[in-house]
């Protein structure tokens, strides 16, 4: 794992949304701490899965415009926070845009031939996550989750376009 990637990337691309960042690293391990905490859980209604997604949205699109992709984006690595914002988490195998790496289990379609890291691959992973809430979409929510798993990743929503999406905007302040 490379700790200067790591440094880099919560000092400088995810700074607005973490606080309280410690680093150790020991034995080829980096150990990195940071706040606020929050609690795992899914949304449990169509209106926090909306918030859930556009913050989530949020922090990716930060990620892709700095040609880095998360690549692990899944409810296990999302917590809610006190205030009711959403944090994604877990960014070991976070990687820059176009390295190669392992796959993954959850992984978007293109990667199926070991491709190369992709901003596609963590729209599709954005997608997969609101096809695993207890709740039935509405028609609005099934199509935007369409867009964000289009086979192509060619002509796949990117981060930001995904921001100023229809069903997206329709989303009430907090």
């Amino acid at each position: 794992m490379d700790l200067k990637f790591h440094m880099d990337l919560y000092t400088r691309i995810l700074i607005g949304h973490y606080e309280h960042i410690t680093y150790k690293e020991s034995r080829g391990r980096i150990n990195i701490a940071y706040g606020p905490v929050g609690y795992l859980c899914k949304p449990k209604n169509e209106d926090e899965l909306r918030y859930a997604i556009y913050d989530i949205l949020e922090i990716v699109s930060k990620l892709h415009r700095e040609e880095v992709v998360h690549r692990d984006i899944r409810w296990d690595n999302v917590v809610k926070l006190t205030n009711d914002k959403w944090l994604l988490i877990d960014f070991e195998e976070a990687a820059r845009i176009g390295n190669e790496r392992d796959t993954l289990i959850i992984s978007a379609p293109e990667y199926e031939n070991g491709d190369t890291c992709q901003a596609s691959g963590d729209i599709w992973m954005i997608g997969k996550l609101m096809d695993e809430v207890k709740f039935t979409l509405s028609e609005k929510a099934q199509n935007f989750r369409d867009k964000l798993m289009i086979e192509d990743f060619n002509i796949r929503l990117t981060a930001t376009d995904a921001l100023k999406d229809d069903w997206i905007e329709e989303m009430d302040d907090r």
